[in-house]
């Protein structure tokens, strides 16, 4: 899938997911038309890396299909392996453009993926050109700091498998609400993977999930879990709220 061009209906697609949800959905419609003119498209193939330390420009990513993953170093440390996942919606990499600050970590595709690229030299001219629109650009840590808010909440609850269910929700984009795209939802991550996001072996993690599929509301795969009743599974943890 790598360095394929998509298609005119594949772009079309792209363009309104990314028009509809996440950042650009709450802007101005004016602006945000004028950001997905200038943006390039990309495929990924899995495990591609589309940003790394080091790396030069300060483009952003927009995630149109499929899912993105990021091991970053928060403030330069060493902290090492799945830090997030990005869905639909999504745009990344935004720190270069907006602080003049080095990438840090490391973003890869998880599954094929179609990235919209937004060049920093574009949106710096267009920025130029409506000042005004600078407020456009907070809505982006904004929106990544209410994320984390909520995501770190959930690390503190004490029922483990409260805290598994609401991490995998949030890694397959649906701890709030449904994302842009038909069930069932992706978490692109192995079991493995989870666990380490909540504090649980890998075994614990088994037997946690283990009734959820037996129910029906998940399955579980290689490298991924499917989320079949996300309604069910956030009715759970809203009990519990």
């Amino acid at each position: 899938m790598s360095g394929h061009r998509p298609d005119a209906e594949a772009i079309a697609v792209a363009l309104s997911r990314l028009a509809r949800h996440g950042w650009l959905s709450y802007t101005d419609p004016a602006f945000a038309k004028r950001v997905l003119e200038i943006c390039r498209w990309r495929h990924l193939g899995d495990g591609e890396v589309l940003s790394h330390p080091g790396m030069d420009g300060d483009a952003m990513f927009g995630v149109a299909v499929g899912h993105l993953a990021g091991d970053q170093h928060p403030f330069g440390s060493l902290d090492c392996g799945l830090a997030a996942v990005w869905h639909v919606g999504s745009w990344v990499g935004f720190a270069p453009l907006l602080t003049g600050a080095e990438r840090r970590g490391i973003i890869r595709s998880r599954g094929d993926a179609l990235v919209a690229v937004l060049p920093g030299h574009a949106m710096h001219e267009l920025l130029a050109e409506r000042p005004a629109w600078w407020r456009e650009m907070a809505w982006l840590p904004y929106l990544v700091s209410q994320m984390h808010a909520g995501g770190g909440q959930d690390l503190l609850r004490r029922n483990a498998g409260e805290r598994c269910l609401a991490v995998l929700l949030m890694l397959a984009g649906c701890r709030w609400t449904d994302p842009p795209t038909s069930a069932p939802y992706v978490a692109p991550v192995s079991q493995q993977e989870l666990g380490e996001r909540c504090n649980l072996s890998r075994n614990a993690v088994v037997k946690v999930l283990r009734p959820w599929a037996d129910a029906g509301m998940i399955s579980l795969g290689y490298r991924h879990i499917l989320i079949r009743d996300s309604t069910a599974l956030r009715a759970r943890l809203s009990l519990n709220d």
